[in-house]
């Protein structure tokens, strides 16, 4: 995504059959970070967290992304969007000392 301009990632999500393949794609990518984040607890390498809110959040601000509030509130392209959310759960989740 960091590669899209603002105007691809508009094309994409504005025509019907890729808008539809983007929300497939995003569900499997909230899905798989809510095992990531309870495969991750049980090894210990992230702090205990309830899996389905954060997989639910983030799902969440995949939506705000796609519909382009996020992008036209924060300024961020889709890439620097994910990066960030990236960023925060990692952090958000780190075992702390």
């Amino acid at each position: 995504m960091s590669r899209n301009s603002m105007n691809f990632y508009q094309d994409m999500v504005s025509y019907q059959p890729t808008a539809e393949i983007y929300r497939l794609n995003s569900d499997a990518a909230a899905r798989r970070v809510r095992g990531l984040i309870e495969s991750g607890a049980k090894q210990g390498r992230f702090r205990e967290a309830d899996a389905a809110l954060a997989a639910q959040a983030i799902a969440l601000l995949i939506d705000g992304v796609q519909s382009g509030g996020l992008l036209e509130s924060t300024g961020l392209s889709a890439g620097e969007a994910f990066t960030e959310l990236g960023e925060l759960l990692i952090n958000g989740l780190a075992v702390r000392p």
